[in-house]
């Protein structure tokens, strides 16, 4: 009679260990769904604060230097740039032969081929900080100089995934 206590002990002690770990694993996955949520509408509201638009273009073929304005016009502030994606197509002139190229540009403080910086006009506020409403200015350096009446076409992304594209013909 003693072992059938003792046998009969054991399983009420391992049932209840197995509810207790299955319980606190279930608390454990619901809080980390929590704060998965709540990171997605973090990230969701960041993104429907941003709003960016590319104001100008300036290129001239046989040179490989692209200038652009890059305006905030939402309510978030932008920092990131080392997150920032920018990728230009463009017709280069390589051998005196229209050729379509696209480059992913990095970020950089010193500009130099396949490179861009960021310069903010009157940063006053907020050192290299994209303030709502604030125009930078983007300078880009191209592996190729670009084709006489060759097509350029600017796509840049925010860290959060805002995308702006325009586009233009280089004369």
């Amino acid at each position: 009679m003693g072992l059938s206590i003792v046998i009969a002990g054991s399983i009420i002690i391992t049932t209840l260990l197995i509810s207790s770990i299955t319980t606190i694993n279930s608390i454990n996955d619901m809080f980390e769904m929590s704060m998965i949520n709540n990171y997605s509408i973090k990230l969701n509201n960041e993104k429907s604060d941003t709003n960016i638009t590319i104001s100008s273009i300036q290129a001239n073929s046989n040179n490989n230097l692209v200038t652009l304005s890059l305006n905030n016009n939402g309510t978030s502030k932008l920092w990131d740039y080392n997150h920032f994606d920018l990728i230009i197509t463009y017709d280069a002139n390589i051998s005196n032969n229209k050729i379509r190229v696209t480059e992913y540009m990095i970020y950089s403080t010193v500009l130099s081929n396949g490179r861009w910086t960021l310069s903010i006009t009157d940063d006053i506020a907020d050192p290299n900080i994209l303030n709502p409403n604030e125009t930078a200015v983007i300078n880009a350096r191209l592996s190729n100089v670009i084709y006489p009446n060759g097509k350029i076409i600017v796509a840049i992304s925010t860290n959060n995934g805002v995308i702006f594209t325009i586009g233009r013909v280089v004369v």
